[in-house]
Protein backbone atom coordinates (compact mmCIF):
# COMPACT_ATOMS: atom_id res chain seq x y z
CA UNK A 1 0.00 0.00 0.00
CA UNK A 2 1.36 3.41 -0.89
CA UNK A 3 1.67 6.24 1.57
CA UNK A 4 0.63 9.80 0.67
CA UNK A 5 4.23 10.92 -0.03
CA UNK A 6 4.80 8.03 -2.44
CA UNK A 7 1.49 8.72 -4.17
CA UNK A 8 2.37 12.41 -4.51
CA UNK A 9 5.84 11.61 -5.86
CA UNK A 10 4.37 9.25 -8.46
CA UNK A 11 1.64 11.74 -9.42
CA UNK A 12 4.26 14.49 -9.83
CA UNK A 13 6.41 12.20 -11.98
CA UNK A 14 3.56 11.45 -14.35
CA UNK A 15 2.53 15.11 -14.50
CA UNK A 16 6.07 15.97 -15.58
CA UNK A 17 6.08 13.14 -18.11
CA UNK A 18 2.77 14.33 -19.58
CA UNK A 19 4.07 17.90 -19.77
CA UNK A 20 7.32 16.77 -21.38
CA UNK A 21 5.55 14.67 -23.98
CA UNK A 22 3.47 17.65 -25.10
CA UNK A 23 6.47 20.01 -25.22
CA UNK A 24 9.09 17.75 -26.75
CA UNK A 25 9.73 17.51 -30.45
CA UNK A 26 8.78 14.62 -32.68
CA UNK A 27 9.61 11.16 -31.43
CA UNK A 28 12.00 8.87 -33.22
CA UNK A 29 9.77 5.91 -34.22
CA UNK A 30 12.67 3.45 -34.22
CA UNK A 31 13.75 4.45 -30.71
CA UNK A 32 10.18 4.38 -29.44
CA UNK A 33 9.76 0.86 -30.83
CA UNK A 34 13.05 -0.24 -29.26
CA UNK A 35 12.04 1.22 -25.88
CA UNK A 36 8.70 -0.61 -26.00
CA UNK A 37 10.49 -3.83 -26.95
CA UNK A 38 12.96 -3.51 -24.06
CA UNK A 39 10.19 -2.73 -21.57
CA UNK A 40 8.30 -5.84 -22.68
CA UNK A 41 11.47 -7.94 -22.34
CA UNK A 42 12.31 -6.62 -18.88
CA UNK A 43 9.83 -7.56 -16.14
CA UNK A 44 9.31 -4.69 -13.74
CA UNK A 45 11.10 -2.18 -15.96
CA UNK A 46 8.49 0.56 -15.67
CA UNK A 47 8.36 0.16 -11.88
CA UNK A 48 12.16 0.35 -11.64
CA UNK A 49 12.30 3.35 -13.99
CA UNK A 50 9.70 5.18 -11.90
CA UNK A 51 11.70 4.46 -8.72
CA UNK A 52 14.91 5.63 -10.39
CA UNK A 53 13.37 8.83 -11.72
CA UNK A 54 11.75 9.70 -8.39
CA UNK A 55 15.03 9.00 -6.57
CA UNK A 56 16.96 11.19 -8.98
CA UNK A 57 14.39 13.97 -8.63
CA UNK A 58 14.75 13.82 -4.85
CA UNK A 59 18.55 13.90 -5.12
CA UNK A 60 18.39 16.90 -7.45
CA UNK A 61 16.06 18.69 -5.02
CA UNK A 62 18.50 18.08 -2.17
CA UNK A 63 21.43 19.29 -4.27
CA UNK A 64 19.54 22.44 -5.24
CA UNK A 65 18.87 23.13 -1.55
CA UNK A 66 22.55 22.67 -0.74
CA UNK A 67 23.56 24.96 -3.60
CA UNK A 68 21.08 27.60 -2.42
CA UNK A 69 22.50 27.44 1.10
CA UNK A 70 26.06 27.74 -0.18
CA UNK A 71 25.09 30.62 -2.46
CA UNK A 72 23.63 32.44 0.53
CA UNK A 73 26.86 31.90 2.45
CA UNK A 74 28.93 33.09 -0.51
CA UNK A 75 26.71 36.14 -1.00
CA UNK A 76 27.76 37.23 2.47
CA UNK A 77 31.43 37.01 1.43
CA UNK A 78 31.64 37.72 -2.32
CA UNK A 79 34.66 36.42 -4.18
CA UNK A 80 36.41 38.88 -6.53
CA UNK A 81 36.73 37.72 -10.10
CA UNK A 82 34.16 34.90 -9.93
CA UNK A 83 31.53 34.86 -12.67
CA UNK A 84 28.85 32.17 -12.43
CA UNK A 85 28.35 30.05 -15.57
CA UNK A 86 25.56 31.17 -17.88
CA UNK A 87 22.96 28.69 -19.21
CA UNK A 88 23.25 27.90 -22.90
CA UNK A 89 20.52 27.34 -25.45
CA UNK A 90 20.54 23.88 -27.00
CA UNK A 91 18.89 22.81 -30.22
CA UNK A 92 18.40 19.51 -31.98
CA UNK A 93 16.09 16.60 -31.68
CA UNK A 94 15.81 12.92 -31.18
CA UNK A 95 15.78 10.70 -28.15
CA UNK A 96 19.42 11.20 -27.15
CA UNK A 97 19.20 14.96 -27.54
CA UNK A 98 16.41 15.05 -24.95
CA UNK A 99 18.28 12.66 -22.68
CA UNK A 100 21.45 14.66 -23.24
CA UNK A 101 19.75 17.88 -22.20
CA UNK A 102 18.57 16.23 -18.99
CA UNK A 103 22.04 14.83 -18.33
CA UNK A 104 23.66 18.22 -18.99
CA UNK A 105 21.28 19.85 -16.54
CA UNK A 106 22.05 17.30 -13.83
CA UNK A 107 25.78 17.33 -14.58
CA UNK A 108 25.88 21.12 -14.61
CA UNK A 109 24.14 21.24 -11.26
CA UNK A 110 26.57 18.74 -9.79
CA UNK A 111 29.54 20.66 -11.22
CA UNK A 112 28.21 23.93 -9.81
CA UNK A 113 27.65 22.31 -6.41
CA UNK A 114 31.21 20.96 -6.46
CA UNK A 115 32.64 24.35 -7.41
CA UNK A 116 30.65 26.12 -4.71
CA UNK A 117 31.67 23.49 -2.20
CA UNK A 118 35.33 24.10 -3.05
CA UNK A 119 34.94 27.83 -2.63
CA UNK A 120 33.01 27.39 0.62
CA UNK A 121 35.66 24.99 1.94
CA UNK A 122 38.37 27.56 1.22
CA UNK A 123 36.37 30.24 3.06
CA UNK A 124 34.87 28.28 5.94
CA UNK A 125 37.17 25.26 6.08
CA UNK A 126 36.15 21.62 5.66
CA UNK A 127 35.69 20.34 9.19
CA UNK A 128 33.59 17.22 8.51
CA UNK A 129 34.24 13.86 6.92
CA UNK A 130 30.95 13.36 5.09
CA UNK A 131 32.48 13.87 1.64
CA UNK A 132 30.62 17.13 0.96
Amino acid sequence: MTNPQEQQALDTLFQKLAQHSTQSGPRDPAMESLIQQRVQQTPGATYAMAQLLIGQEQAITQLRQQVAQLQQQLAQQPQPGYTPPQPQERSGGGFLAGAGQIALGVGGGMLAASAIEGIADSIFGDDDDDGW
